[in-house]
């Protein structure tokens, strides 16, 4: 498995990625309806946190968009 930084940057990237693979187009392409920095934070040196933080953002992006998930 890659490893990345735990960086706020990297955090935005996954969050991007996520929402590509379900939508098609990234979250530069949505509204701003989330403040990313409410799901960051600068002491995350776990990383089951931090990825814990890029589902918790991406779910809330796109619920807060529209979209309903469902997962069957």
């Amino acid at each position: 498995m890659r490893t990345y930084p735990l960086t706020f940057e990297t955090f935005k990237r996954q969050v991007n990625h996520a929402v590509q693979r379900r939508l098609g187009c990234g979250i530069y392409d949505l509204p701003d309806s989330i403040c990313f920095a409410d799901y960051w934070s600068d002491d995350c040196k776990n990383e089951d946190d931090f990825w814990n933080m890029v589902e918790a953002a991406t779910e809330d992006l796109l619920a807060d968009n529209g979209f309903e998930l469902d997962p069957y």
